[in-house]
């Protein structure tokens, strides 16, 4: 492979929305998802490898671990958080909210 490898880390909402944008412009050759959710990231892949084969992508998906990121160009962090957004507004509550790393 010459072309660029991208990992996300993550298969939640922004993570999905993420990679999907990422397969449908053919941006990576090659794209590493990676989630501490096995059964929520193989159900990502293979929409993800349905859409590259609508889309006409050449970008090729797999599931990873954390060790193949290791080799990866870039890597896209989209992690879950307890964000509680209404509570940021609400009486400027910030110290509530949980830290993603």
């Amino acid at each position: 492979m010459t072309g660029p490898v991208v990992g996300v880390v993550g298969a939640g909402a922004v993570g999905q929305a993420v990679a999907a944008g990422l397969v449908s412009v053919a941006l990576p050759e090659r794209l590493v998802v990676v989630s501490r959710r096995e059964a929520q990231v193989r159900g990502l892949v293979t929409d993800l490898q349905d859409l590259a084969l609508t889309a006409r992508s050449h970008t090729q998906v797999e599931a990873g671990s954390a060790a193949d990121l290791r080799g990866c160009d870039a890597v896209v962090v989209a992690l879950r958080s307890d964000f509680r957004f209404w509570l940021t507004f609400r009486g400027g509550l910030t110290d509530r909210n949980v830290d993603p790393l």
